[in-house]
């Protein structure tokens, strides 16, 4: 019982930190598709200097957007395999205890 409830824990923290991981993508995805937080303005990537070169002005391909959303895709699909192993193992310290 103590090796389950120390996994239970284990897992509930992983979970805890996938929502997390998550949450940090997605808000990521949602301001690319509302366009904010990635875009630049036409005079944006000209130096003071005159050199057309941005210093550190991110730039995402369509293929680095794809590869954001299968990574989410797989974080999903993580959470909700630990989310049923969690309810599977309630379930049978539900069985021990009752």
């Amino acid at each position: 019982i103590a090796a389950i409830r120390k996994r239970y824990q284990q897992i509930s923290s992983s979970i805890v930190d996938f929502q997390e991981r998550v949450s940090v993508q997605q808000s990521m995805l949602d301001r690319y598709h509302s366009g904010s937080g990635y875009s630049v303005d036409a005079n944006a990537d000209i130096h003071p200097d005159g050199n057309d070169k941005p210093d550190s002005v991110p730039v995402y391909t369509e293929q680095d957007l794809e590869m954001e959303e299968a990574e989410l895709d797989e974080l999903e699909a993580r959470k909700k395999a630990l989310e049923a192993r969690v309810a599977g193992m309630e379930k049978d310290l539900g069985g021990l205890l009752g």
